[in-house]
């Protein structure tokens, strides 16, 4: 590289100093994607850009924000409309290999969006491929210095990534955390002041009571309580919901649902979800015809 590279180079990079604190301001992946592209057209030197995410061997845009120039949204869209599929040999699957994809390597995304000189980069975080940075223009084409340039760039991305992603992990490990304190505060409380009782045989049942919380129908499991929200669980087990989508129902953790489906087998002495509901349905049952 001649002096005169060597300083447009410099400069070049230079310019991407500030980068790292515009990317961060992102308040989550979809949002960081969408700046990623923005900013990699403006600081780069390219008319269009996106990243594309990387979903079990296939890419699509639908992890983006929409973008704020029109020719990108248009490319953002064809493929979130028909995600392509990562092939060997070709650019995209050399770019998620090695890094960047090769100048000769034929490319599916360029005949998909009618890319001209473009370049593939991959985002990674510890060296896991989770998205493509995407950028073209008309003229003209890329030399070394827009490599070097965009390989800083997709790794400032990636770095940044990896930092959004480790502060959302941290968040819900927070938040898992507080609801399970929450639980194990009830169930001690339960310990404490629940009578006592000796325990069946197998286990049905442990040596101490429960709550009197909301009386489930005295014909189910023969005069067992629940309390407001094991009731309320107790309901969307019988939907058929996953402990997931209740938590996701209920707005709670589903560490937290999890607790209350055991407590819940526990004071039916149900071996599985299903004996229980069947004991929970049988007491509503009973329950009315009283």
């Amino acid at each position: 590289m001649n002096p005169q590279a060597s300083h447009s180079t410099l400069r070049r990079l230079e310019r991407l100093a500030e980068v790292p604190a515009r990317l961060a301001a992102a308040a989550d992946p979809s949002e960081l994607f969408q700046r990623g592209a923005s900013l990699a057209a403006t600081e780069c030197g390219f008319a269009r850009a996106l990243v594309l995410s990387i979903d079990r061997g296939t890419l699509t845009g639908e992890t983006s924000d929409r973008l704020p120039d029109d020719a990108s949204e248009f490319m953002r869209r064809e493929i979130s409309r028909s995600p392509l599929s990562i092939t060997a040999g070709t650019a995209e699957a050399d770019a998620i290999r090695i890094g960047r994809s090769r100048p000769q390597s034929h490319s599916l995304l360029a005949e998909q969006l009618g890319l001209t000189h473009y370049a593939l980069l991959r985002i990674a975080v510890q060296d896991v491929a989770l998205g493509l940075l995407v950028v073209d223009r008309d003229t003209p084409a890329l030399d070394e210095v827009d490599y070097a340039v965009l390989s800083a760039y997709a790794a400032i991305l990636s770095s940044v990534l990896e930092t959004s992603l480790t502060r959302t992990r941290l968040g819900e490990v927070s938040e898992e955390l507080r609801y399970l304190a929450v639980s194990t505060q009830a169930l001690l409380g339960e310990v404490r002041h629940a009578p006592p009782s000796l325990p069946h045989r197998h286990g049905e049942r442990l040596a101490f009571g429960t709550f009197q919380g909301v009386p489930a129908s005295a014909g189910a499991g023969g005069g067992v309580h629940l309390t407001e929200r094991e009731r309320a669980i107790a309901q969307l087990l019988a939907e058929g919901l996953s402990n997931r989508e209740i938590a996701s129902r209920l707005v709670v953790s589903p560490e937290t649902v999890k607790s209350h489906v055991t407590r819940i087998l526990r004071k039916f002495g149900a071996s599985n979800r299903i004996e229980a509901v069947t004991r929970f349905l049988q007491g509503e049952t009973d329950g009315r015809a009283a």
